[in-house]
């Protein structure tokens, strides 16, 4: 079959192959790891082979489409242009994609078909369908009160710690796929084992659960979100372990204020927090404080955001060193926390120079590495100009900044506010406002 009798997209997959000068096995191995997957030679053999069948049209990878969008850096349907319905997923009504599981084409089968369903629902812009979550979480959500894992703990929980020195350097949405592979292949572990390293596993599996509930907040994908913190949160408790549980609330509160929940709702998490608190302030209790005080200035109340903003510097000078020294990863909150959720605080209650004192101190403590939170702290820099009138220049700063990295749920948060803060019509008819308005990062 030559070239003008193949399909565009089939011409196309072998040309982007072979631009990269991969071979097929080369090409197998990409696709898998696209998916976070480690397979042996003999899948890449065979999937190798139906490489050679798809570049020659034979068949459609409708199975690999998504996987093939990532290698390639580009959509499927760049890659795909638009195919006939034989050739693509069923749709449902409210852009779910349409998912059939087959338990009994095997684990594998069904890990990998449930990657592929996540990452093409993703990238397509759709909700998760609900059958794909519920073979992400099921094994996990099964072993609370059951049976325990026979597997290696230590490597367990270093793949979490890995996770957690990743999380805010890394780019947002970079992690999903590997974290619910990480996750599926977890909760098989917690099918069957021993009852002495059950409560072990299931920590690490609420670890990972936030892990992913951050990732699928900042991706702006709420009910994924929630679905996640709720099993990390049941992990938390069934193994009675308190300061994880109050870290999962702490979480969960951070994304209700990003996404601009009634008050009670972070309210009752902070209670549930500050109920158990006692002794040593953990990581969990740093956060609910920090995101009570935003709340509380979202609302106007900035007499709450001063007592919230008090009792966090308190809580912060009793933290123990691990968490107050750790600069980087998710299980620390370092002073430039601190110094930076005081800078949004009264960003948001309209005090431009203790805001832009704030941030000055948050980007002299802050992490090189976590060049996301510096990005956060300079938009609360242009959300205090645009408070003291210097709208233009706070308008030009926020532009140059928004665009360099992917959203995030708090840049989207701050972003917000900087419209809202504009003084009138005139200054959100200003090029910069509308541009600022367009962005990704304020949707």
């Amino acid at each position: 079959m030559g070239d003008g009798e193949r399909p565009v997209w089939a011409v196309r997959l072998q040309g982007e192959r072979e631009s990269r000068h991969w071979g097929k096995r080369e090409m197998a191995r990409r696709l898998h790891r696209a998916l976070g997957i480690d397979t042996g030679e003999r899948s890449v053999i065979n999937l190798a082979r139906q490489i050679f069948d798809w570049e020659k049209g034979l068949h459609f990878p409708r199975d690999w489409a998504a996987a093939y969008a990532v290698v390639f850096d580009t959509t499927e349907m760049r890659l795909f242009g638009d195919l006939p319905d034989s050739a693509t997923r069923d749709v449902e009504s409210a852009g779910t994609v349409n998912v059939k599981t087959r338990p009994e084409d095997g684990d594998d089968a069904v890990r990998r078909r449930t990657l592929l369903e996540l990452l093409t629902a993703m990238s397509a812009g759709l909700v998760v369908p609900a059958a794909t979550m519920d073979a992400v979480f099921a094994d996990v959500e099964n072993a609370v009160g059951g049976p325990g894992p026979d597997l290696d703990v230590a490597e367990w929980e270093h793949t979490a710690w890995e996770y957690a020195q990743s999380l805010w350097v890394w780019p947002v949405g970079s992690m999903v796929h590997r974290l619910a592979s990480d996750l599926m292949s977890l909760g098989a572990a917690l099918k069957t084992g021993p009852e002495r390293e059950r409560k072990d596993l299931l920590r690490v599996s609420a670890q990972l659960s936030v892990f992913l509930a951050t990732e699928f907040e900042d991706l702006g994908r709420p009910t994924e979100a929630g679905r996640a913190y709720r099993v990390a949160l049941r992990a938390a408790e069934d193994v009675g372990d308190r300061h994880l549980a109050d870290w999962v609330r702490g979480g969960m509160a951070a994304r209700a204020v990003c996404e601009r929940r009634p008050r009670h709702v972070v309210d009752a998490l902070a209670r549930d927090v500050m109920a158990n608190a006692g002794g040593v302030p953990g990581v969990g209790q740093l956060k609910v404080l920090s995101a009570h005080a935003r709340s509380c200035a979202l609302h106007g109340d900035g007499a709450g955001a001063e007592r919230s903003l008090r009792a966090l510097s308190t809580a912060l000078e009793k933290a123990p060193a691990e968490v107050t020294t750790d600069k980087v990863s998710a299980w620390g909150w370092p002073e430039a926390n601190l110094r930076f959720h005081e800078g949004l605080v009264y960003g948001v209650l309209g005090d431009p120079k203790r805001a832009t004192d704030a941030v000055e101190h948050s980007l002299s403590l802050a992490a090189r590495e976590k060049a996301g939170g510096r990005l956060n702290s300079e938009l609360v820099r242009a959300l205090a100009l645009v408070q003291d009138r210097e709208v233009t220049e706070g308008l030009d700063h926020a532009v140059s900044l928004a665009g360099t990295l992917p959203s995030s749920s708090l840049r989207r948060l701050i972003v917000g506010e900087i419209l809202k803060a504009l003084p009138d019509d005139r200054a959100r008819a200003l090029p910069a406002a509308r541009e600022l308005a367009a962005l990704p990062t304020s949707s």
